[in-house]
């Protein structure tokens, strides 16, 4: 099947993106966003056929971060985690604003991430053999919604 001609021009481009976390941690430089996949419960009725149920499940995904990068915004990551462990800070939660840009560069898709914590964070690996990759973090990231 040809999709020539039927898909709009300046389309949104997947390495085009930021992800900002408030209050406190700001802009965080990503090298990518996993897929942010959001479900809604269902409910079975007696009939056997399935309804909503109206309210959404818990959000996770993953942002991997350059572990080399500005060291603020490394150390900025590594307290909000800390933060998320025992004893919890009263402050842990964020709210997220991922916003997807065109190939123009204007913001196209933005997405509000409700009550954000970490609950994950994986150093890359290291290995003598490798040709010099890039050290990175991977963190893993809650949230309640998407709006």
């Amino acid at each position: 099947m040809a999709i020539k001609n039927i898909i709009e021009e300046n389309r949104i481009q997947t390495n085009k993106f930021t992800m900002d976390w408030q209050p406190g941690i700001g802009t965080i430089t990503l090298i990518s966003v996993g897929e942010l996949e959001e479900e809604l419960d269902k409910a079975e009725l007696p009939d056997r056929t399935v309804r909503s149920g109206g309210r959404g499940k818990p959000i996770e995904f993953d942002v991997v971060q350059p572990a080399h990068h500005d060291s603020g915004e490394v150390q900025a990551m590594e307290d909000w985690y800390r933060d998320c462990k025992d004893p919890v800070a009263p402050d842990h939660l964020k709210i997220g604003t991922y916003t997807k840009f065109d190939q123009q560069g204007a913001p196209r898709r933005t997405l509000a991430l409700d009550n954000c914590w970490l609950s994950k964070r994986v150093e890359s690996e290291s290995d003598l053999d490798n040709d010099g990759d890039m050290a990175t973090i991977t963190w893993t990231v809650n949230a309640d919604a998407m709006i």
